[in-house]
């Protein structure tokens, strides 16, 4: 224990230089506020996603088929296999305000039982529940993000061309399915007057299933997938296709999403933290240095070297527990809107904010450990001194000069002021070293944050490629490729109409066992509207027959699988081997087909159920959504029902939803890492201004002006920002890769190409001029306002 004399003599210190002791204090809380800020969201999180999620009956499969009726249903409900069954009505539309032009996607659905949702459970929320006739409530995430809400009027048009107005009477929420915010559709439920009134015949064409046992174990829920869609067909109803994002065992579709974020940030706010380390590093060398002569002193009237260590370990400890006071507090109400945002983004509920223990204790140790731990090789190394030693230290060095200092010293041509400041820059070499790193770890992270953005951008650029059109639309049976042909042959502005067939194919294994599955995409000869980027092996050509190009995704699930390996598949009911030619860069589960052996195995042979279309001046998106709608009333009239309709734009835009999201997530991070390197720059530049205080007062006694003071001072700060910056830059590309890479690792599933961002290093030479000019600011007013009778005074 520290007798009462020596906490005085810790507590006089801290006060004395209460700037450093406030830079150093606030350096700590923001690393520590940090991790309690995502532990906290990340635990809030989880808890009320893994709640909710089983609270709200997540649905083991969805299953989608052409149609089926109510005696179906309880034909599958009937199987020993499964537990509980419940049919939708689904289908796809758009939607606008009745006073506004802009239309979005609409995934218009009407539930079996309004009254008893029981699979994936819509719960109302706001207004009127249920909906009535021409009354549509809608998904709470679709209020948010399109603007919509009770008492509107919105305008909806069908795939056939159909539009009706709709009068909005209440919203609800769907816990386990996909918000309106990352998909950009908009999610409304009708009754089942209001689906006939809307031209659409009254059969399911969606069911959800959950299975009787246990349902985290994805073998179970594969193989009774694979006996309801068996008992599906053998009833005559085709199944066109599966959720496999919706329906992951036993996690909320969100979580490994949510879990890959925390986990990239919390490596960056670990970064956060060792950037504390190095500010407390550095401000007790300065006050060992600072202190020689007093731990000289003390030495002489009996002081042991463990004494003396205590003593200065003791005001770091002081100082960290100054800082876990701010952080707590702070890391809970940021953690909590940091969960609120996650809530919006991704549509989940928080049940409860608290103090979590582990946290709490976990900050604890970080405020006053790590701290303790940087500072305790210098106080070490201080106490080491002899007592003549000790007496002897002035803080100046030995008046030896190194091979900087001569350096320096033939740098010739530039103003006093700024020649003296650049001088002073490389005096303490050791403290330099230690806010350079800081400051160039800030730079390095800050560029590679960049360099991730462009990387993540570069992939999903890549993978638009795939869908290098304007306009596409899915119908909702086989049309003839002349018809889809012909009707757009009158569309002002379109140059390519191409007809496709996109079929689902579910891979059956070696022990005939069927796997996963996935949709497989029928290229017409010739095809203009995909440009692929293959990782291995090659494109699809003309005189291939059943071949097949797959995303890495299917590659990495399907264990053994390889170019010019073999794949099965039962599509339509129908087993058929193909060969693996190539493998796409791209995210999800795909395929990709010619379309006439796709078409004969699929047993629709000169049949499409897609089309996708470029246009002569197609990237403005008001054309897009112009020739979209003339192309809609073509098929309409030629009586090909649309099933679903996008354009290139919408598309595009759904995918760089997530990839924005990361990046402003990161950089609110890398704004912290600033904030830290600019509070570690302010306490360099005061300990230097501390130092040279009678340095200060020679020059201020031969004429020095305040305008020259700060001029040296401010000079010097920015020289440091400078090199930090060169430094920084060299060491963003190492961790840039690791950096980009470990976020496509995470959230595609593939390590990205690194792109370096020359914009992000010309940014950070921006912000970091900035901020060692603003850090420079408060030691040089103090400079500049020293008296030289008070210079000269100084001890």
């Amino acid at each position: 224990m520290l007798s009462k004399l020596r906490w005085n003599k810790v507590l006089r210190d801290a006060w004395r230089h209460k700037a450093r002791s406030v830079l150093v204090v606030l350096a700590i809380a923001v690393g520590v506020a940090t991790f309690g800020m995502l532990l906290t969201a990340r635990q809030a999180a989880q808890t009320s996603m893994t709640e909710g999620y089983w609270r709200n009956v997540p649905p083991s499969m969805i299953l989608y088929a052409e149609s089926f009726s109510a005696e179906m249903v309880d034909a599958v409900g009937g199987m020993p296999e499964v537990d509980q069954v419940e049919a939708r009505k689904i289908v796809y539309g758009r939607v606008r305000a009745a006073d506004s032009d802009q239309w979005v996607s609409l995934q218009l659905s009407a539930l079996q039982d309004y009254a008893d949702s029981r699979i994936s459970v819509v719960r109302s929320e706001r207004g009127v529940w249920l909906p009535g006739r021409r009354e549509m409530a809608l998904e709470r995430s679709t209020v948010a993000v399109f603007g919509i809400d009770i008492g509107d009027t919105v305008v909806v048009e069908m795939p056939g061309g159909v539009q009706k107005e709709l009068q909005i009477v209440g919203t609800v929420h769907e816990f386990n399915f996909i918000s309106s915010f990352i998909a950009r559709v908009a999610r409304g439920f009708v009754d089942w007057d209001t689906m006939a009134w809307l031209g659409e015949d009254v059969s399911y064409n969606a069911l959800y299933v959950t299975v009787a046992g246990d349902q985290t174990d994805p073998a179970h829920v594969e193989a009774v997938q694979n006996a309801v869609v068996e008992r599906l067909e053998r009833g005559g109803c085709h199944v066109t296709g599966a959720d496999p994002q919706m329906t992951i065992p036993g996690k909320h579709w969100a979580q490994s999403y949510f879990g890959a974020l925390m986990l990239v940030l919390g490596v960056v706010g670990t970064l956060t933290l060792l950037l504390s380390g190095f500010l407390v590093m550095n401000t007790t060398m300065a006050l060992l240095a600072q202190e020689a002569r007093q731990i000289g002193v003390m030495k002489t009237v009996g002081g042991k070297r463990g004494q003396i260590v205590t003593i200065y370990l003791s005001t770091v400890v002081l100082y960290g527990g100054l800082a876990l006071a701010i952080a707590v507090p702070l890391g809970l109400l940021s953690g909590r809107g940091f969960a609120d945002i996650g809530s919006f983004i991704m549509n989940y509920d928080v049940d409860s904010y608290g103090l979590v223990p582990w946290v709490l204790a976990l900050q604890v140790g970080m405020a006053i450990g790590v701290p303790a731990l940087a500072a305790l090789v210098p106080i070490l190394i201080a106490t080491r001194k002899t007592v003549r030693e000790a007496i002897a230290d002035y803080g100046i060095g030995k008046g030896r000069a190194g091979l900087i200092d001569c350096l320096m010293a033939r740098v010739r041509g530039l103003p006093r002021p700024l020649m003296f400041g650049l001088r002073n820059t490389f005096r303490r070499k050791a403290r330099l070293a230690l806010t350079l790193a800081a400051l160039s770890l800030a730079g390095a992270i800050f560029v590679g944050v960049f360099s991730t953005r462009d990387s993540m951008l570069g992939l999903v650029y890549d993978t638009f490629g795939l869908f290098d059109f304007d306009v596409e639309i899915y119908f909702k049976g086989p049309v003839r490729p002349r018809v889809i042909e012909a009707a757009a042959e009158g569309v002002p502005g379109v140059a390519c109409a191409e007809s496709w067939l996109y079929i689902t194919g579910t891979h059956v294994r070696s022990d005939d066992r069927l796997g996963m599955s996935f949709p497989i995409l029928g290229a017409p000869p010739g095809q203009r509207t995909a440009a692929p980027v293959l990782v291995k092996g090659r494109w699809l050509l003309p005189e291939d027959g059943r071949a097949i190009v797959v995303s890495m995704s299917v590659l990495q699930q399907i264990p053994g699988l390889d170019v010019g390996e073999e794949l099965t598949f039962e599509i339509a009911g129908r087993r058929s081997s193909w060969r693996v030619v190539g493998v796409l860069l791209t995210t999800g589960d795909l395929g990709y087909a010619n379309g006439a052996p796709l078409a004969e195995a699929a047993g629709m042979a000169g049949r499409a159920n897609r089309a996708a279309f470029k246009l002569a001046s197609g990237a403005d998106p008001a054309v897009q959504r112009a020739a979209a709608e003339a192309l809609a009333e073509r098929y309409e009239r030629a009586g090909a029902e649309i099933d679903f309709m996008q354009t290139g734009t919408d598309s595009r835009t759904t995918s760089l939803v997530m990839v924005n999201i990361v990046v402003y997530m990161l950089l609110a991070m890398v704004v912290l890492l600033a904030v830290v390197g600019g509070l570690g720059l302010a306490a360099t530049m005061g300990l230097n201004v501390l130092e040279r205080t009678r340095e200060i007062g020679v020059l201020r006694a031969i004429g020095a002006t305040n305008r020259a003071m700060w001029s040296i001072i401010v000079f010097e700060g920015v020289v440091i920002g400078l090199f930090s910056w060169g430094v920084g830059a060299l060491l963003s590309v190492p961790i840039g890769r690791l950096l980009s890479g470990g976020v496509g690792m995470a959230f595609f599933g593939v390590w990205l190409d690194y792109i370096f961002s020359y914009a992000g290093v010309a940014f950070w030479l921006v912000v970091v001029v900035a901020v060692s000019a603003l850090a420079s600011l408060a030691p040089a007013h103090r400079a500049s306002h020293i008296s030289v009778r008070e210079a000269l005074a100084y001890e």
